[in-house]
């Protein structure tokens, strides 16, 4: 489910996006992975999901579209996914000029 709205002002427009859905995560049996990260001298185990995850995940953005082009185009992004045994956040945001 998503909704947009968008309210306009004399300097631009700001909208904002809602969205909340369900996520399911299969493993595919990966397992236990020797690991390593290039040029370190040693090796480490990484172990995969176990069994599926059954996740909700919240998105909001909130992007100001400036009319004068002087001014950047700017957005505020958060997606998080939430399960039993799992949390995921994420915040970004982004500046774009049009040239």
């Amino acid at each position: 489910m998503q909704f947009y709205e968008a309210l306009l002002f004399q300097a631009g427009k700001l909208i904002f996006q809602e969205k909340c859905s369900y996520v399911n995560v299969q493993s595919f049996n990966a397992g236990k992975i020797n690991a390593f990260l290039v040029g370190s001298p040693g090796l480490f185990t990484v172990e995969t999901l176990a069994s599926s995850q059954n996740l909700g995940v919240a998105q909001l953005g909130m992007t100001f579209d400036p009319i004068d082009a002087r001014y950047p185009i700017s957005t505020l992004f958060y997606q998080g996914e939430f399960g039993g045994k799992f949390q995921s956040h994420q915040v970004s945001l982004e500046l774009a000029w049009n040239f």
